[in-house]
């Protein structure tokens, strides 16, 4: 076998670029292997976290991301110390060979693009950011938000539709949904009714079956103008019941927002997860970062 001294630089950043494939540089293939294990598992671990850590918010997010640097460096870091201790009677391994790097980097690309990505983004958590200000003062135009996407049902990836333990949202909640008229975008609003419910508007405030609903304390109301029924159905709307399967939304900002008065209510085969907090957030126009809105639970 041909000798090599190992150059740690390079077992790092093939560390960095792709967790494990700095010990297979070093010859270890079957410590790469499980290192690549352990890193996919830190991943998991930190989504855990977050999703179980919302009581601690936002402590719950700096643990997570702790977690994952901790094991993500560590990783890079035994590729670099393993390196720094070859000398020039390095025996090279078979799988020390530029073959087995790319089927490497092509396995764990494809794992983490087409298994682990999807999976993760369709039945766990994923991110979404907020464009307008159609829900503020609850969530702002420039927040990035966590969703929770198994909270009404975990939904089979490439399939698109809820299959296993598919559940209806309660009023109350900021749900993520396809929006109905183009089920390419993802609307947020808050769930206001659902199927059966009779919901009404009259001069700004919301009734459900009668009696006035609870609103969350970032709903507002801006324009001072009432508009009546024959205009637009934003201040004065109803009664309306909605349909078997369906529910119905309103955006926060009730003056300002695009939501079932305009288009109806959302089937619930369009539901996607529900909003869970917030962990970056910018203001659009000055560009800074709304540091205290960082790790908030909107509600």
């Amino acid at each position: 076998m041909k000798t090599q001294e190992r150059k740690w630089w390079l077992a790092i950043l093939l560390g960095l670029l792709f967790p494990g494939l700095g010990q297979v540089y070093n010859g270890q293939l079957k410590k790469g292997i499980l290192f690549y294990v352990l890193y996919s598992g830190g991943v998991f671990l930190s989504i855990l976290i977050i999703l179980g850590g919302l009581a601690i918010a936002p402590l719950n997010l700096g643990v997570a991301l702790l977690c994952f640097l901790v094991i993500y460096f560590y990783i890079a870091w035994d590729a670099f110390k393993t390196a720094k201790k070859s000398t020039r009677d390095f025996q090279r391994k078979r799988c020390n060979h530029w073959l087995v790097y790319l089927a490497a980097i092509v396995v764990i690309l494809f794992v983490s693009g087409v298994v682990i990505r999807p999976f993760l983004r369709t039945c766990v958590l994923r991110t979404f950011s907020i464009p307008s200000m159609a829900m503020a003062d609850t969530l702002l135009s420039g927040d990035y938000i966590f969703a929770n996407m198994f909270a009404y049902g975990i939904r089979i990836p490439f399939v698109g539709n809820r299959a296993i333990g598919a559940d209806r949202p309660d009023p109350g909640d900021l749900v993520i949904f396809k929006f109905p008229k183009d089920p390419e975008r993802a609307f947020i609003k808050r769930c206001i009714a659902i199927e059966g419910q009779i919901v009404k508007m009259e001069n700004k405030a919301v009734y459900v079956d009668g009696k006035r609903f609870a609103d969350a304390d970032g709903v507002k109301n801006e324009d001072l103008r009432v508009l009546d029924k024959q205009n637009s159905p934003r201040d004065n709307f109803g009664p309306y019941t909605v349909p078997d399967g369906h529910f119905f939304v309103l955006g926060d900002n009730r003056d300002d927002s695009y939501d079932s008065r305009f288009w109806g209510a959302v089937p619930v085969e369009n539901l996607l997860g529900k909003a869970i907090q917030i962990y970056f957030s910018k203001d659009e126009e000055s560009g800074e970062i709304r540091w205290l809105r960082i790790g908030q639970i909107p509600n």
